[in-house]
């Protein structure tokens, strides 16, 4: 609650109001989501806020054990520090946060408690936000996307 105040306080103090929000459900951030992110606050006088969502379990992708868990949520508040310190040295303020339960359930309750945002941005592999191909089950930001209140941009390379 105290670091919400005071980074609620900062961010007055600069007059930053606006701000985009980079997601990702696994340990690193698509290149392009990145530098997107990094030319939208620029143009715009953004804060990023970037947003790695853990899920502990058994199945694809989930971490399992609390020594996984541990070991990946070391790992990702190593990179979230990384993408912090490229975005502060490109000029833009960056803010890290990491969330470890349902990614859908984690996601809605970190924009409730933290606001809203100009833009959000799916830095994760795949393009998640279409509906379910091939049988396959949709992904949980496909299922949450009618609930956001700003547009959800899915960065892709441009082939030349």
């Amino acid at each position: 609650m105290v670091l919400a105040l005071i980074w609620s306080i900062r961010i007055q103090e600069r007059g930053m109001d606006r701000k985009i929000l980079v997601i990702t459900d696994g340990l690193a951030l698509k290149e392009e989501a990145f530098k997107y992110a990094e030319g939208l606050a620029k143009r715009i006088d953004a804060l990023v806020v970037i947003l790695m969502l853990l899920e502990p379990g058994e199945g694809d992708g989930r971490l399992r054990g609390d020594m996984e868990l541990a070991g990946a949520q070391s790992q990702a508040i190593e990179s979230l520090m990384e993408y912090v310190n490229e975005l502060e040295r490109a000029g833009v303020e960056a803010e890290p946060w990491l969330r470890i339960g349902d990614p859908a359930s984690e996601f809605l309750k970190f924009l409730a408690g933290v606001g809203r945002f100009q833009a959000i941005i799916w830095g994760g592999n795949g393009a998640v936000i279409q509906e379910k191909s091939r049988g396959k089950q949709s992904h949980w930001l496909f299922k949450v996307k009618d609930h956001l209140d700003c547009p959800l941009l899915a960065p892709e390379r441009k082939d030349k």
